[in-house]
């Protein structure tokens, strides 16, 4: 904290705390207004954790701060890596073979220690920045706990998510990692081959397949617009759910723990979520065989809520998916269920997923119509790129999400070891957060 804290603008001061947001809707209104007030491609994590850690004290039994390092580099310079390994296969392929053949095994084995296997030990041997989780937890006052309890675990981030990169984005990633691999089991094969046969005539042709592929990854270079309100809406949704998990009239988990992890890297939420598991190896709060995680992606369109069924090699819990499905029709919310197999990199479920089997990630990207609506009126509010505006469909979202992970939450702990229950026998309160009061139909707020 202290080492963040020391980056924080001069500018920007703690919210007095009479002032502090009574609500989920004025913490992210608040944090939001912080954002503007910033000089551009500056970063004040220290503020918002400090809020959020306001709100989870509030309710919350135990929150912890846990700090860990992460090389902030590497993401950032993923694609500049990527470029100069198709570089050097197309301008080697012209002179060497050897030479051809050394950089492409060198160089997919950096990507695939790197931006593939993301070994643990590389966070703790390159230089890196200090960031830390925020981990909070209900009915979960010790740390000895009997191997009949329940964890129910909620993670959501603050990462700001791009707006909507599209499907050829995602597309040319793909395309991109599958040339990283195949490339070098052509360039390895070839030289073999050429060794015996004294013909090399396959290594220029990966280097003419290399040129075509750099040209699609440099398309990469441009990132687009980022959306500060879905990331952070994850976070807003968590704050809400364990107030009203706290403030229940009713007997609420008497034998559940309810878990809330926000990871608050900017840069790699993936590396936050790597941390945890490794500090929690040996929690007994979280054995893997009595827990179950929910991953909020992005809460960014109330319309198009999806649990993903599986990202790549991972599939997610079908048990616990029928349960978020069962929980959403008693509430009236619509939720689908896809697999994931373009968009890159995955959601940070995926990490979870390697070692947990009852996770389900849960996202609601804008849809590009409404995305273009949205930027419409944002531009009418006010003609600057910069401006942050916060829509009453996003508000929504993040109410439709509370009052379906509360109605999950009520299900998991009344169920018999997962089994589903008739949901629609449980009551529910239904606080939600108050519209701001410049609210105006689907007008956005400038902060």
């Amino acid at each position: 904290m202290e080492n963040m804290e020391s980056n924080t603008p001069p500018q920007t001061q703690p919210i007095p705390p009479d002032q502090t947001p009574s609500s989920a809707s004025k913490l992210l209104n608040y944090i939001l207004t912080q954002y503007s007030t910033r000089p551009p491609g500056s970063v004040n994590e220290s503020l918002t954790i400090a809020q959020l850690r306001g709100e989870f004290q509030k309710v919350c039994d135990t929150v912890e701060e846990e700090q860990y390092k992460y090389p902030s580099y590497l993401t950032p310079f993923k694609w500049y890596f990527v470029s100069i390994y198709f570089i050097g296969l197309m301008v080697s392929g012209i002179f060497t073979p050897l030479g051809m053949m050394i950089i492409a095994l060198l160089g997919v084995l950096i990507y695939w220690v790197i931006y593939d296997i993301q070994f643990n030990f590389i966070d703790r041997i390159l230089p890196g920045t200090s960031t830390l989780n925020l981990f909070s937890m209900i009915n979960c006052t010790d740390l000895e706990h009997t191997a009949t309890e329940k964890t129910l675990l909620f993670v959501g981030h603050i990462n700001d998510m791009r707006k909507d990169s599209g499907v050829l984005y995602h597309l040319t990633a793909k395309i991109m990692h599958f040339a990283v691999y195949f490339f070098a089991l052509v360039v390895f094969v070839g030289y073999i081959v050429g060794l015996f046969t004294n013909n090399y005539i396959v290594l220029p042709a990966v280097s003419i397949a290399s040129t075509v592929v750099l040209f699609f990854v440099m398309t990469l270079y441009f990132t687009g617009k980022k959306n500060r309100v879905s990331g952070l809406a994850t976070a807003v949704c968590l704050t809400q759910l364990a107030q009203q998990v706290k403030e229940s009239s009713v007997s609420l988990l008497d034998s559940t723990n309810v878990g809330f992890l926000v990871t608050t890297n900017y840069n790699e939420r993936h590396s936050g979520i790597r941390a945890f598991i490794r500090a929690h190896s040996k929690d007994e709060r979280l054995k893997p065989e009595k827990t179950l995680v929910v991953c909020l992606d992005e809460l960014d369109d109330s319309e198009t809520l999806t649990c993903y069924k599986r990202e790549g090699f991972i599939k997610y819990s079908t048990n616990l998916y029928n349960l978020i499905k069962d929980a959403a029709e008693s509430e009236g919310i619509s939720i689908g269920n896809v697999a994931n197999y373009i968009h890159q990199p995955f959601s940070f479920a995926e990490e979870f997923g390697w070692k947990y089997q009852g996770v389900v990630p849960i996202t609601a990207k804008c849809r590009s119509v409404k995305r273009k609506a949205r930027e419409a009126k944002e531009k009418e509010a006010k003609d600057d790129v910069g401006v942050i505006c916060i829509h009453d469909d996003q508000i929504k979202c993040i109410n439709d999400t509370t009052k379906l992970l509360w109605r999950l939450a009520r299900v998991i702990d009344n169920s018999a070891e997962g089994s589903k229950i008739p949901v629609k026998t449980i009551p529910l309160p239904k606080p939600s957060i108050e519209q701001p009061t410049n609210f105006v139909g689907d007008s956005p707020i400038v902060l």
